[in-house]
């Protein structure tokens, strides 16, 4: 017990916080669980905490879906990573400095990776596959 004290007050007096995983800013400002139409997505990319000319939005099927997954934390080679690979009914590109939004996939299973420090999401890091075959 005395250890784990002594671990905390070190963590604590040189600054190291640890991350939350999944980030409260990642949901508030890229996952959308009502998000089907593209002013839906557009609205939602407006209400960011932190503006931003370009937005991507993850539709999940079920409400709390995002929350109810499991992550993972990783260790990139400059941060730490919060991790999970997921259905994703429908991935929204918006332009909030232009008012659109833009449909870039449906009904993928993607791994999504954010930090764990500020939530910032790594959306060119979305790494996706169609689960749905082409109807013939």
């Amino acid at each position: 017990m005395v250890n784990l004290c002594l671990l905390v007050v070190l963590l604590c007096s040189t600054g190291v916080v640890v991350g939350e995983c999944p980030h409260p800013k990642f949901l508030h400002d890229h996952v959308c669980s009502n998000c089907w139409e593209a002013e839906d997505a557009l609205e939602f990319s407006r209400n960011r905490l932190v503006s931003s000319n370009v937005n991507t939005v993850l539709v999940f099927e079920e409400e709390d879906q995002s929350c109810n997954q499991e992550f993972k934390i990783e260790q990139s080679s400059s941060e730490e990573l919060c991790v999970t690979e997921q259905m994703v009914s429908v991935i929204w590109e918006c332009r909030t400095d232009r008012g659109y939004c833009n449909k870039k996939g449906v009904d993928q299973l993607c791994k999504i990776q954010h930090a764990t420090r500020n939530g910032h999401f790594f959306y060119k890091k979305l790494q996706c596959q169609p689960m749905s075959t082409p109807e013939l």
